[in-house]
This record gives C-alpha cells, structure tokens and sequence, in this order.
C-alpha cells in the first residue's frame, strides 16, 4: 500500500498502547474470544508446524475469529491457504515476495 514504514511503527505503536491492537500467544490455542478485522499470518513453514498450514485447521479457526470486512496478509502463498481463504469468501491476491520469495498473499473481504 506504499506505506511509510516510520508511519507505520507509529500507528502500530500506538495502537498497541491505546489497546485497539492486542497480541497475543500461541496460534491456534489463544484466538477464542478474538474477533480479527486484520490478520498478518505468519505462521512458521509447513516443514516446522503441518496444523498451522492444514486447509481444514485454516478454515475451522479462521471461521470462528474472522471479521465479516477483513483483511488478511502472509508472506506465504501456497494452495492451501489460497483455497482456506476462498472457501472463508476472501480474493486472495498473489503480491511479491519478501526477502526472497518469490510470492506473499493479500486478501480482502467484504472491504
């Protein structure tokens, strides 16, 4: 979104003090009473954690915190996320990569 990174400190700065952002601990076990208009999922590879990259894990924990209008951003972009995604009725986006990759994903919906 060409945004500033400078800006983008202070509004997540910000934000964390006035509580409009909160973090959290372990993903999947602590997103229970969590409704998310934004998610930055990144998760580790597939090769570290299988569950945090099973499309049927995707779509059950992410159906229970997702926002009706979200957004949701990974550094990854495989299959199973991009079909999670879908089935959640997100547009996922195929973006450039970071620090290497080759590919990033960028959903949106209802936005």
């Amino acid at each position: 979104f060409s945004v500033d990174a400078a800006k983008l400190q202070l509004e997540a700065r910000d934000a964390l003090t006035s509580g409009r952002l909160e973090l959290r601990g372990s993903f999947p076990e602590e997103v229970e009473e969590v409704t998310a208009n934004v998610v930055f999922y990144d998760a580790y590879s597939r090769k570290m954690d299988e569950t945090l990259w099973d499309e049927n894990q995707l779509v059950s924990t992410f159906s229970k915190i997702l926002s009706p209008s979200c957004v949701f951003s990974s550094y990854a972009a495989n299959g199973a996320l991009n079909r999670s995604l879908s089935q959640l009725g997100f547009s996922p986006k195929a973006k450039p990569g970071f620090k290497g990759k080759r590919q990033s994903t960028m959903a949106f919906r209802n936005c």
